[in-house]
C-alpha cells in the first residue's frame, strides 16, 4: 500500500511489545481515517431506482463503485449497461431485508470505529513506517458468499456487515446458510468480530503467509505469533474471541494445557510435516476428537500462542518485529514451555 501519512516516529523503533498488561498511550498517534457507510447511500434507493442509486454513488465515490461492482457483486465488465443495471436492481431488492437488519444493529457505528482506530494506532505504534493504515473504513452489504472483511489495493478497508449481524439473525438460520457455515463458524458472525477480522487483515498484510513446507511446530509458532500480535492490537478484546473459541472452550484449554502439550509430544509429532497432522491441529474445525469430544479444534494455534506468551514473559524486551523474525525452534528452546 502507498504511504500517505507523515507521523513522527522518534522512539517507535525502540518500543517494546512485552505482555501489554497496560495499553500503551497512543492517543497522540495521528490516524485521519474516515468511515463511509456505503450501504446507507445505496439503500436510500429501492430496486426501482437502481439507475439513480448507481449515478449517485458514481458521483460520490467512483472508485468504490468500481470495486463494489467488480469484486463484491462480481458484475462482468463486458456486459452492457442494461444488464449491469438489472443485476444491480436485483441486488437492491434481494438484500433490502439484510440492510434493514444491519441498520438496527449498526444504527451507530461509533464504538466499532473507535475500536478499529485504536487497533490502527497500536499497529503504527509497534511497526512505525512498516505499517501504512487504510485511508478509509467502508461498510457495505454484500452477498453471503462474499468476504466479510477486505483490505483493498486502493487502501480502503471494507467491512461486510452481512456477516456481523448476530448469531440469532434469521438469515443465519436458513438451511442453505447452515449448509455452508457450520455452527462453530457461524457463532462468530457477531459485531464483536468486526475488529477481530480487521486485525487479522492487518496482520496478514504486515506478516504475509508463506507457501514453504513447514513442520507442525513451525506452523504452531507461526499461528501463535499472529495471535500474540492480535492480542497486542486488540488489548480490550476477550482472548477467546481472538482464536474463535467460546469462553468455555478457552477456559477448558487453559485448564488442560498440559494434556494438550503432551498430545503434541507423542511420536515426535512436533517435527512432523504430515499434512493430516497439520490439518488436524491447525485451522478451524469443530473439535479435536483425539483429545476429547468437547475439545475444540485449532489446538496447535492455541498452544503456539501459549508458547509465544511464555517467551515474551521471559524476554519482554523483544520488539514485535524481532519476534516475527525469530525461528520456531530457537523460540521454543528459549521459551522453555512446560505447562
Amino acid at each position: 500500500m502507498k504511504k500517505t501519512l507523515i507521523i513522527p516516529l522518534l522512539g517507535f523503533l525502540l518500543i517494546r511489545c512485552g505482555q501489554n498488561d497496560q495499553i500503551p498511550d497512543v492517543s497522540g498517534v495521528p490516524m485521519p481515517v474516515t468511515v463511509y457507510r456505503s450501504e446507507q447511500a445505496l439503500f436510500s434507493y429501492d430496486s426501482t431506482r437502481a439507475l439513480a442509486a448507481l449515478q449517485t454513488i458514481r458521483q460520490q465515490d467512483p472508485a468504490f463503485l468500481t470495486f463494489f461492482s467488480q469484486q463484491i457483486l462480481e458484475v462482468p465488465p463486458t456486459i452492457d449497461s442494461n444488464e449491469q443495471l438489472t443485476i444491480f436492481g436485483s441486488y437492491l431488492n434481494q438484500y433490502a431485508p439484510v440492510y434493514k437488519a444491519s441498520e438496527k444493529q449498526f444504527k451507530s457505528f461509533k464504538s466499532f470505529e473507535a475500536e478499529m482506530i485504536l487497533t490502527l494506532r497500536l499497529a503504527k505504534h509497534y511497526f512505525g513506517e512498516s505499517f501504512t493504515p487504510p485511508r478509509r473504513i467502508v461498510t457495505y452489504i454484500g452477498p453471503f458468499n462474499d468476504w466479510s472483511n477486505i483490505l483493498a489495493p486502493n487502501g480502503d478497508l471494507y467491512i461486510g456487515l452481512q456477516y456481523h449481524l448476530d448469531t440469532l439473525s434469521a438469515f443465519y438460520q436458513h438451511p442453505l446458510f447452515k449448509e455452508h457455515y457450520p455452527d462453530y463458524i457461524a457463532r462468530r458472525f457477531t459485531p464483536d468480530y468486526i475488529a477481530v477480522r480487521t486485525a487479522e487483515n492487518l496482520i496478514t498484510d504486515l506478516y504475509p503467509e508463506t507457501t514453504e513446507e513447514k513442520t507442525l511446530i513451525q506452523h504452531m509458532v507461526d499461528k501463535g505469533k499472529r495471535l500474540f500480535l492480535m492480542q497486542q492490537l486488540l488489548p480490550k478484546k476477550a482472548k477467546h474471541l481472538l482464536i474463535g473459541y467460546t469462553e468455555k472452550q478457552y477456559a477448558r484449554c487453559l485448564e488442560n494445557e498440559a494434556a494438550i502439550w503432551l498430545l503434541f509430544l507423542q511420536d515426535d509429532r512436533l517435527q512432523s510435516m504430515n499434512v493430516n497432522h497439520i490439518r488436524t491441529y491447525i485451522g478451524d474445525s469443530p473439535k479435536t476428537q483425539e483429545l476429547s469430544e468437547d475439545a475444540p479444534g485449532n489446538l496447535g494455534s492455541f498452544t503456539g500462542w501459549r508458547i509465544i506468551q511464555r517467551y515474551m514473559e521471559k524476554y519482554p524486551e523483544t520488539t514485535m518485529k524481532e519476534l516475527l523474525l525469530l525461528p520456531a525452534d530457537q523460540l521454543l528452546q528459549k521459551a522453555k514451555y512446560k505447562p
